[in-house]
């Protein structure tokens, strides 16, 4: 039998595979020429094309300079905390403070220049009261970047939400929030020039003396509450969402701007109380 012929199944005589019967038994052999005929192997289907891995965001690139950011963060706050949130620096929020800390000495140039004392050891009690006045503000000076980096740790803590934001990025958001403080460091200063009275201290009547710094301690305090304080409190509700703003996009929005505004509302709260009652 050669390779072109096929055994018949039933009676076994060898046929030709191009035989559709067998001529001995007229079996049908159509049947068995297709089984017995060698089947293409599939071919495997084109593999489909590869995705392509997901790359990387590419890194955020900064908008705005430090003066940009300190005159747009007035007027488009959203858009220049995210700025501010995902490229930080530390530039501006100086700017801020050394800005705070000038107008704090000219205030107390302004309130030294209407300090006159008379009577015994004047020029020593001048000294004494002089003294006194540029410690208070000195203090003032060496607390504002001490409370700028402690709310910046406690902002960070409290608003992270899992999100892994920098200190930079929290000290920045803080810091610029400061904006605020500045704007009515500006308007309040000339009030309170406007509005402190001359003290005229004459030591050789230490009771009267007494009485007279006691007094304008209360013209002071009476200035503070009619026009500083209202202005504070309107000052902590904008610097709460510009901080709040900021933090939601340092946060990748983990942490609402919500929760962020009612952090930085509460410290701001704590600093006025503690400003008020020292």
């Amino acid at each position: 039998m050669t390779e072109e012929n096929i055994l018949c199944p039933t009676c076994g005589l060898p046929v030709s595979r191009e035989d559709s019967y067998c001529r001995r038994c007229g079996t049908d052999l159509r049947k068995l020429r297709l089984a017995s005929t060698p089947t293409a192997t599939p071919t495997a289907p084109p593999p489909s094309e590869m995705q392509p891995a997901p790359q990387p965001a590419p890194p955020y690139e900064r908008k705005y300079g430090i003066v940009s950011r300190l005159i747009r963060v007035l007027y488009k706050p959203a858009e220049t905390m995210r700025d501010i949130a995902l490229a930080p620096d530390y530039g501006g929020v100086i700017v801020v403070l050394v800005a705070q800390v000038v107008l704090a000495i000219i205030m107390v140039a302004y309130t030294l220049s209407k300090l006159t004392v008379t009577g015994p050891s004047a020029a020593v009690a001048y000294s004494f009261v002089s003294s006194i006045i540029v410690f208070a503000f000195a203090l003032s000076f060496i607390l504002l970047p001490v409370k700028w980096l402690v709310k910046s740790v406690i902002v960070q803590k409290a608003c992270d939400a899992g999100s892994q934001w920098t200190f930079k990025s929290a000290a920045s958001v803080t810091g610029y929030a400061y904006m605020p403080n500045l704007i009515l460091s500006l308007i309040t200063s000339p009030i309170l020039i406007a509005s402190v009275p001359t003290l005229n201290v004459d030591f050789s009547n230490l009771e009267a003396a007494r009485q007279l710094l006691e007094s304008f301690q209360s013209q002071v305090a009476t200035i503070e509450l009619t026009y500083v304080l209202p202005l504070q409190f309107l000052a902590l509700l904008w610097k709460s969402y510009l901080g709040a703003l900021g933090t939601s996009y340092g946060t990748k929005e983990m942490c609402k701007v919500s929760g962020a505004f009612l952090v930085f509302f509460l410290l701001g709260l704590i600093t006025v109380a503690i400003s008020l009652f020292t």
